[in-house]
């Protein structure tokens, strides 16, 4: 599965990962988080 997720800056993206509130209902949901890939593209990504 792939899931593409837009912050507004790294910051927020650091603040949504160590929720520890959101991890819990992530994993009660049953995603394995001990798996997950995180790969951060930026708008240079996408520009040729």
């Amino acid at each position: 599965m792939i899931v593409l997720i837009d912050f507004e800056s790294p910051e927020s993206m650091k603040v949504f990962a160590g929720h520890e509130g959101l991890k819990a209902k992530r994993v009660a949901a049953g995603a394995i988080l001990e798996s997950n890939v995180i790969t951060i593209i930026g708008d240079e990504s996408f520009t040729g």
